[in-house]
Parts: structure tokens; C-alpha cells; sequence
């Protein structure tokens, strides 16, 4: 036993003798003074620490992690043969990818022996200032309430897309609206190709800022790349402007189309020679026979005589005059606004229907006789709100199938803009038309298509639309402007439907800019949800007929 207990001990001291003379701490200082050195380039960041003779060499790991389980860099480094001037070992670790946080440490070695690890640093390499973003655009998407957005760039150093939608203009660096809402999108997923991109936002991305399907809203979108560490953001350019896909008509039953159209008041005093309502009828007359509207609510006609009739009844035989298009019959010629505005008696709301098609529901017909301007009660017709503007309602059915019932109404909120105030006012008239048609309807519980010079619209500043928010907001009405066809009426959207500022100069111009162009005439419906088209018919003659255009939607009945 005693031999065999010699020889143990023997290997036990052998086995520690290797072990003192690999061991990594006792035998080597760690490198002092170790840290960054100099500024970080996009791909390099330098590293130093005190010179010392002892090692023969430094082993230098780099990492993104800061426990060092993934080491990207693992490097043996040579001591200077002679201390530097500044006394600091220096080295410079490359290829890194920039914008990106890496962590360091060093230890000296010499043999078989090294030191400690010395503390741990880190620095972040430079960002890269992500690459240009161009022809940034969208087209309505390919499911409803959707749109498509589509970009170009090399994608260099861009990590993160970022949309930005707002229901107005707004500015990339500066304030924005309270409608304003961010979406990010990975740039890997959004890559439809080299040099490419593609995202499709959802509807209920686009109803979270306010342009929901019913509200024939459209959205201003901007877009920007982020780098990898969130450090820069790069705008693109330039900003654009998209309405998503509307609902498609889902009534199920016979098709129509539903124009609405202000014909300008025929007796304002500055409308003479071929601005006069004698000149312009037959143009007015025309625009609506060219529609091929099946129901037209209209709005602005006046009391005024022509031959023995009014405005309403000159222009319906006007209609009658062209060919094959006498079929159109009127509600009833429901009273006037009572004069309580400087424009007084120019503001009657009327209803036109295809006679053929349609005949009002024998228990709510209206009388087709003229009402006196000073009227205050009528069958057909109310007075939404505060305001002295007649609205006109009728009941329709279908002749081939009586039991397919549904409610036309015109109606024409208050006129004056520019202040909080009167925006309240046509909100109050819009909600005193939803409450009207939805006390008429409780016996009948049939759809309602509403049309009017609405005197506002989306963008209007500084007050934005109450009174739409109210109508395909709790109201629950459908703008069919948002019409699964909006694909193919971009570039017609961009016209207004309001022409003042043309009437007269021959032609119209397109919105400039990026926006689409202000729909202040809404067609809107309750219990027909959808539309299939949508679109704002204009004229390039001197004087258009009226200040504004026509616009027409294509709907379908139910059942």
C-alpha cells in the first residue's frame, strides 16, 4: 500500500504543476485601462488599453450580446514590441454593421497562461442614414376598407418602414393632426422586390384614424424608413392621398343609379345672359339625361316664374324636350325657405323618379301641386333643425314589385362656413333629417337614400365635417362615394364637386396637390349598404349648367 500511496501522490503533484502553470489569472495581470477609442465609423469601432511587456499577445472578443454567448469576433493580437509614445496598445475591430450596439473585452496572454477578462465595454457604430424612398403611392386594396401602398428604394439600412395617415395635411416634422395614426412595417415583409415594396393596410387600420368604410373618407398618408436602432428616421417622398375600397352594392335586387345635383338658384340677380337660369337650363337639363339617373334629389331651386312655371317645372320640360326621356315626375313642389336669409326664397329641395320604374306608396303620396312660398306645414316636406331650409322626402316602390319599398330624401344644411358655429348648425340639420326618416320609417322599417349639398365636406378647416361624422356615424348612413369601383375614379375624385371658383371659365381643374377634391354633394343610403361606382360628372362648357357638379352612384334594392 505504501508503494501504491507514493505513487498517487506523485501524479496528484504532476497534475497540479500543469495546472499553476496554465492557470489563467495568478500568472498575468489583466490589460488596465481598456475602453473605446476614438468615434465609432458605420462598420469600425476602436478599442485600447496600457501597454505592458509581460504578455506576448492579447486575445480580443466582441460581441452583441453582453455575456458574450454568440461571439461574432474572437481575435489573438500581438503586443507592440516597444511601448507606444502614448503609452496605449491600440487595435481596431472591423466589418461591424452599423447602427448596431457591440460589446468588448480583452486579456493578455503569453503561453500558456493569460489573465482575467478585463471589465466589458460597449459602443454603438454609426447609423446609417437610411436610403431614399420615392414614388411612394396607393391605389385602393384588393379586400374593402383596405388600400395598397407601393414605394421604391434600395432598403439600405432601413430595418423599419413607417406609415402615417391623417384624415388632413400634416406635416412629417411638425404638428399633427388628432386623427393621426402610425403604423410600422417590417422592411423584409414589405420587399415585393428588388428595389420594390408593397404593404396593404387593413380596414380596421384606416377606421382607426377615422376613415372607416361608410364615411367616403380618404386618408393623406406619409412614409419613412428607420434604421436599425431606431436612431434615424428618413422621410420619404412625397406624400399621397387614397380613398380605400368601398363596399360593393349587396341589396341583391334591381340596380339604379341615384344622382344629386344643386341646379343654382334661378333668381340670383347677378346670374344674367348665359349665367341666366334660361340659358343654363338646357345644359342643367342635359347633365341630368347624360347621368342616366333613375331618382335625382335636387337642391337650390327657386319660386322663381319662367313661362308660368318654376325653376323645377321649366327644367322638367327641358328634360321632356330631349328624346325618349320624358318619363321623370317630381314629388311636389314643397315650400321655399320663408325669406328669413338675405337669399331668401332660392333654397327648395326637390326629388325627381323615373314614373316608369317607380310609384309613390299610395299611403304617403304627396300632392304634385305648387305650395305657397310662405307655407310653414306641408305633406313630403320639413324643416330640419334652426334653419329656414325645406327638406323633401317621398315613398317610393317598384311598379314591377310594389313590395320593394324604400324613402328618397333631398335636403340642403346651412350654408355660411367658417366658424365652429355654423358647422354645429348643419350637424344639428343633418340629425333632424336621420330622426325625421327614422320616425316616418317605424311603420315600414324600409331603406332611406338621402342626397344633398351637404356645405362642407371632409377637410374643411378649421372645423372638420360634424355634420358628416353624425351622418355615417351614428346615424348609420353609407357615403356611396366610397364605391367598390374607386379604384378605376382616383383621378375623377380629384375634381370637387363644388365648381365656384370655375363656374364660368370654361373648364374645371383638379384639386391640386395631393388631395382629392372636396364632396360637398353626398349621396348617401340607410339599409343599402355599398355602392358599385361613384362619380362626379363635370362639363368643360362656358357656363356648366351650375356652380355645381352632378355627381351619381349605383346602388342596389333590396329584395
Amino acid at each position: 500500500m505504501t508503494k501504491y500511496r507514493a505513487v498517487l501522490v506523485a501524479l496528484l503533484l504532476a497534475v497540479t504543476t500543469v495546472f499553476v502553470s496554465t492557470g489563467p489569472a495568478s500568472a498575468l495581470a489583466s490589460p488596465s485601462g481598456f475602453g473605446i477609442h476614438g468615434t465609432p465609423t458605420k462598420t469600425a469601432i476602436g478599442l485600447q488599453w496600457k501597454w505592458s511587456k509581460k504578455p506576448d499577445h492579447y486575445r480580443i472578443q466582441a460581441s452583441r450580446s453582453k455575456t458574450f454567448k454568440k461571439k461574432i469576433l474572437s481575435k489573438r493580437v500581438a503586443r507592440a514590441g516597444k511601448k507606444p509614445k502614448h503609452g496605449k496598445q491600440q487595435f481596431t475591430v472591423r466589418s461591424l454593421k452599423s447602427g448596431t450596439r457591440y460589446y468588448f473585452r480583452v486579456r493578455a496572454e503569453k503561453k500558456h497562461k493569460h489573465s482575467h477578462w478585463s471589465p466589458v465595454r460597449t459602443a454603438v457604430t454609426e447609423a446609417g442614414w437610411p436610403d431614399a424612398m420615392t414614388n411612394f403611392r396607393a391605389t385602393p386594396g384588393p379586400g374593402v376598407g383596405q388600400a395598397t401602398f407601393r414605394w421604391n428604394s434600395t432598403g439600405a439600412n432601413i430595418a423599419t418602414f413607417r406609415i402615417g395617415l391623417a384624415l388632413y395635411v400634416f406635416s412629417f416634422k411638425g404638428a399633427k393632426p388628432a386623427s393621426y395614426r402610425t403604423f410600422k412595417i417590417p422592411a423584409a415583409a414589405a420587399r415585393e422586390s428588388r428595389g420594390h415594396y408593397k404593404w396593404t393596410l387593413s380596414a380596421a387600420q384606416f377606421a382607426s384614424v377615422g376613415a372607416k368604410v361608410s364615411s367616403g373618407y380618404f386618408v393623406y398618408a406619409q412614409l419613412a424608413g428607420i434604421n436599425a436602432d431606431h436612431s434615424i428616421t428618413r422621410a420619404g417622398k412625397p406624400m399621397t392621398s387614397v380613398m380605400p375600397r368601398g363596399m360593393p352594392a349587396n341589396g341583391g335586387g334591381t340596380p339604379i343609379t341615384v344622382a344629386q345635383y344643386n341646379i343654382r338658384s334661378a333668381n340670383l340677380p347677378k346670374d344674367t345672359g348665359d349665367a341666366a337660369w334660361s340659358s343654363r337650363k338646357v345644359d342643367v337639363a342635359q347633365n341630368i339625361v347624360d347621368s342616366d339617373a333613375d331618382i335625382v334629389t335636387l337642391d337650390e331651386d327657386s319660386p322663381a316664374a319662367y313661362g308660368g312655371s318654376t325653376q323645377i317645372a321649366s327644367l322638367l320640360k327641358e328634360i321632356n324636350n330631349i328624346a325618349g326621356h320624358n318619363s321623370y315626375a317630381y314629388n311636389r313642389e314643397n315650400p321655399f325657405k320663408m325669406g328669413a336669409t338675405a337669399s331668401g326664397g332660392t333654397q327648395g329641395s326637390r326629388i325627381l323618379f323615373n314614373q316608369r320604374l317607380f310609384q309613390q306608396v299610395a299611403a304617403d303620396k304627396c300632392i304634385d301641386a305648387a305650395a305657397p312660398a310662405g307655407s310653414t306645414t306641408s305633406s313630403c316636406a320639413f324643416v330640419p333643425g334652426n334653419d329656414d331650409r325645406w327638406a323633401s322626402y317621398v315613398h317610393l316602390e317598384l311598379r314591377s314589385n310594389p313590395k320593394v319599398r324604400f324613402w328618397v330624401v333631398a335636403a340642403h344644411p346651412y350654408p355660411k362656413q367658417g366658424s365652429a358655429a355654423a358647422e354645429k348648425i348643419r350637424a344639428d340639420e343633418v340629425k333632424a333629417v336621420i330622426a325625421k326618416m327614422n320616425t316616418l320609417n317605424q311603420r315600414y322599417d324600409d331603406p332611406v337614400i338621402l342626397g344633398m349639398d351637404s356645405n362642407t365636406y371632409q377637410t374643411y378647416q378649421p372645423h372638420p365635417s360634424l355634420s358628416r361624422n353624425a351622418l355615417t356615424g351614428a346615424g348609420g348612413y353609407y357615403d356611396t362615394a366610397a364605391s367598390y369601383n374607386v379604384i378605376n375614379r382616383i383621378g375623377n375624385y380629384k375634381y370637387s364637386t363644388n365648381n365656384t371658383k370655375d363656374y364660368g371659365v370654361r373648364a374645371q381643374r383638379p384639386i391640386s396637390g395631393i388631395g382629392l377634391g372636396n364632396r360637398l354633394d353626398v349621396i348617401a343610403t340607410k339599409g343599402i349598404a355599398g355602392a358599385n361606382d361613384f362619380f362626379i360628372q363635370r362639363s368643360s362648357d362656358k357656363w356648366p349648367g351650375s356652380d355645381h357638379n352632378l355627381v351619381w352612384t349605383k346602388i342596389e334594392l333590396p329584395k
